[in-house]
């Protein structure tokens, strides 16, 4: 006895192809797409962006203490390497790589309990005016630490990379490490010396 007939679909390489061609996929070399696509996720991986730098302002290295102090505002500022463009060739294929930064989000390096627990999430950030009056906080990007301690301050940027090659595009979401700094923090007490 012959075994029943399969009455299910087939998929042979020629329906196959006729499906990748009306979704607009290149079916000329075998998965041509997806080679592609793992061809542009490898060149992302790979590609080099410009660091970012975090800085204190103000520099807490620049006074006697060395040190910030319990309760200052301190404003970050951050680098902004404006977009990234590059082009690369792997295994005959050529990649247009379009870099854009993003947010960085700051770890400010929480040691003690009730401090600053919560990641600070910037656009952007700049320096401290000079006609700034007071201990103001930051209206863009910083910090003031309430315990007196060492702090390792880590963050990382976003950034968002636009892909194209032979007719095909995509995008990819990626975060960088960023270059922080360490902060000692100190607590200042005011001392009234009477006239002698």
């Amino acid at each position: 006895m012959k075994p029943a007939a399969n009455t299910g679909a087939l998929f042979t390489p020629e329906t196959k192809k006729q499906a990748a061609t009306s979704q607009g996929i290149d079916c000329t070399t075998p998965n041509t797409a997806t080679t592609i696509a793992t061809t542009a996720h490898h060149a992302i991986a790979t590609m080099t962006l410009p660091d970012t730098t975090i800085k204190l302002d103000p520099d807490p290295t620049t006074n006697q203490w060395h040190a910030a102090a319990v309760g200052q505002q301190l404003w970050f500022t951050l680098d902004n390497p404006g977009p990234q463009h590059t082009t690369t060739t792997n295994t005959d294929i050529t990649i247009t790589l379009t870099a854009t930064p993003g947010a960085v989000t700051i770890n400010p390096g929480t040691i003690n309990p009730g401090a600053h627990t919560i990641p600070i999430r910037c656009t952007t950030g700049r320096p401290r005016p000079t006609t700034t009056n007071g201990n103001q906080p930051s209206p863009v990007c910083g910090t003031s630490y309430q315990h007196p301690g060492h702090y390792t301050i880590t963050a990382t940027r976003t950034w968002t990379i636009t892909w194209t090659a032979q007719g095909h595009t995509g995008t990819e979401t990626i975060t960088r490490p960023v270059t922080a700094p360490t902060l000692d923090v100190i607590e200042l007490h005011s001392l009234l010396v009477p006239n002698s």
